[in-house]
């Protein structure tokens, strides 16, 4: 027969014990109380796992709260009764039309036109220096 494990119920050090010292007491080794040995007890109940608090979107696929009658990600309605409410009442005011806003594509520095890497007062000296030293060159030619 295999050895009975216990634990100390005051330093709770885990324990075993031939079967034979059943119902006997001893000195715990590890804080020297006294205990008696004994068969451990099974918990008494195994706690529920816990609930999980969110869920996938049906539409988006973003988390939501399990009670969420709205995703808060897309804006569609998840509650079949508020649905078939909104699609019932009366609306007040006509609907509002959906913004639309358009991507600015932000590009590092030195890439794109010249005009817009370099302000335009930039671009004007460089025209003016370019200029100079094109007259330089065909007025020492001559």
């Amino acid at each position: 027969m295999s050895d009975i494990k216990f634990i100390c119920p005051h330093c709770k050090q885990s324990l075993e014990a031939p079967p034979d010292m059943l119902g006997q007491l001893i000195d715990c080794p590890s804080c020297s109380q006294s205990i008696e040995v004994q068969m451990a007890k099974p918990p008494l109940s195994t706690p529920p796992p816990p609930q999980k608090l969110t869920r996938a979107c049906p539409f988006c696929s973003e988390e939501i709260l399990m009670t969420a009658r709205k995703c808060k990600h897309c804006g569609e309605i998840l509650d079949e009764s508020l649905r078939e409410q909104r699609s019932t009442a009366p609306s007040d005011h006509s609907p509002s039309p959906q913004i639309v806003q358009e991507k600015v594509v932000v590009k590092p520095r030195g890439e794109g036109c010249f005009l817009q890497t370099c302000n335009v007062g930039c671009a004007i000296i460089f025209i003016v220096i370019a200029v100079i030293v094109i007259f330089i060159i065909y007025v020492l030619n001559q």
